[in-house]
């Protein structure tokens, strides 16, 4: 009985022991696996722990070494939800390409590392990207796209990660070598664009402000002149010719966006209509809820109308939001060596407020409507075959470019700028990663279903519910 006894317990610490050693086997397999490919599962509906395909097309491509160093101890990511997310993500960039090498640098403990970028101010939670003696510097603040927020001391909180978009922008610029460069003019009270400006700098391309008053703009490959309150003058506007001229060589691109609130200005508008564009007076606004972006009628949403375009869009069901947009029209389509061709227009709902209209103004009173133009392409070319162009973007909207509409997960305002001006550039190598938010699911309806929602939930349903308890009632008091 001993002797079963004593073979029972040996076959159970037998068994115990190489539970054990299997555990640790695979625990070692599992390590190395994990060094060297991405084990865990994202299920997450943004996908907001995976690397998108345009991050891996990327990466996939890459020739030389870039180093990214992130000035924080790893476990400075700790904590927060969305710092989390962000150490996540930079985690995968050595994991899918042997180029990548990935560094947490505490510049607390390690000071002589500034010394090495004598140049740069650096900071706590910096993110360096480096390659082939070309440097991009992050802040920590580059990771995320903030909002209003009552609840913060800061006024300020986060509201979706954009981590992915900055690194990989960061990389791409690093190993793209010379950008392009795009000089916005100031000096006419034009509109102030920091949201438009660090998005040119994420994606390579280099701005700089430019005073208009005797400007040297030879050197750009992108001028924008954005909502100007004050006239150009006719030299002005010859320094804007000569640009897109180019000495006889074409390829150059002026954005020039409008506002409702602009004054007259006819020497602007003579130059626009030589270009095929007229301008006209006063707001557009939408009459239909569905095109409307949080049921504000001067906020419209605008159509795809240019089919090239909106089917390199990686989701064009998702629009572009034009707030507080000014009216224009197109003189012509072909004319001389000269074309115009609509990129996006406000919906044949849409209609315009004229600029000396009253509080009693009737919408129904409208005169001009939709469909209108929202965003037009006006070229000119020269005589050669194939032959050199240069273009006019003419956008409707000037807070098309503010940071709500550019750094929203809901719109394309981003995506499709950068789409554009990039085809204009004749570069195709971009990275456009719509931002993630960690937050719940939002119920992703128009304006129109969201007021038909409110009716359903707050009156419809209670009330079937109050006609169902009536009748149980009745029935039961009458059996």
């Amino acid at each position: 009985m001993n002797t079963r006894r004593k073979a029972h317990n040996a076959l159970f610490a037998l068994t115990v022991l190489l539970a054990l050693l299997l555990t640790v086997l695979f625990n070692g397999v599992m390590l190395l696996l994990s060094n060297r490919h991405n084990l865990a599962f994202d299920l997450t509906r943004a996908a907001a722990y995976r690397l998108d395909a345009e991050t891996l097309r990327l990466l996939d491509g890459l020739e030389g070494r870039v180093d990214i160093h992130v000035l924080s101890p790893r476990e400075g990511f700790d904590g927060n939800p969305y710092l989390v997310q962000a150490r996540s993500i930079l985690d995968l960039y050595p994991r899918h390409s042997g180029q990548i090498n990935l560094a947490y640098i505490d510049v607390a403990s390690d000071p002589a590392f500034a010394a090495n970028y004598p140049d740069l101010s650096l900071k706590p939670g910096n993110i360096l990207v480096s390659s082939g003696g070309n440097v991009r510097q992050l802040a920590l603040n580059d990771l995320f796209n903030y909002s209003y927020s009552a609840a913060s001391a800061s006024g300020t909180a986060v509201s979706s990660s954009r981590a992915q978009e900055a690194v990989s922008s960061a990389i791409l610029q690093v190993v793209s070598g010379q950008p392009l460069r795009a000089a916005l003019l100031v000096g006419a009270d034009t509109a102030q664009a920091p949201a438009l400006l660090s998005l040119l700098r994420d994606n390579n391309i280099q701005p700089s402000q430019v005073n208009l008053a005797g400007a040297n703009l030879s050197g750009f490959d992108l001028v924008m002149l954005l909502a100007p309150m004050v006239d150009l003058s006719p030299d002005s506007l010859g320094l804007l010719d000569d640009f897109l001229y180019n000495e006889g060589e074409y390829g150059k691109t002026l954005l020039y966006t409008m506002d409702a609130a602009q004054p007259r200005l006819p020497n602007l508008a003579a130059y626009l209509s030589e270009w095929g564009a007229a301008v006209l007076e006063g707001a557009v606004f939408e009459t239909n809820a569905n095109m409307t972006y949080r049921m504000q009628p001067y906020y419209p949403l605008a159509e795809y109308t240019d089919e090239t375009l909106a089917g390199a869009l990686r989701d064009n069901s998702i629009k572009t939001l034009m707030p507080r947009a000014k009216p224009f029209s197109l003189l012509f389509s072909s004319r001389d060596f000269q074309h115009t061709s609509v990129l996006t227009s406000f919906s044949p709902t849409s209609a315009v407020r004229p600029a000396q209209a009253g509080s009693d103004f009737d919408p129904a009173s409208a005169e001009v409507r939709g469909p209108l133009p929202a965003l037009a392409l006006l070229t000119r070319r020269d005589r050669s075959q194939p032959p050199k162009e240069s273009a006019l973007i003419l956008s409707a909207s000037t807070a098309m470019l503010e940071e709500a509409a550019l750094g929203s997960a809901q719109l394309a305002n981003s995506e499709y700028l950068l789409k554009l001006l990039e085809s204009r550039a004749g570069r195709g190598q971009g990275v456009q990663l719509r931002p993630v938010s960690l937050a719940g699911a939002n119920l992703g309806v128009s304006s129109g279903t969201a007021q038909w929602l409110a009716i359903l939930l707050t009156a419809v349903l209670p009330g079937l519910l109050l006609l169902a308890g009536l009748f149980v009632f009745l029935y039961r008091r009458h059996q």
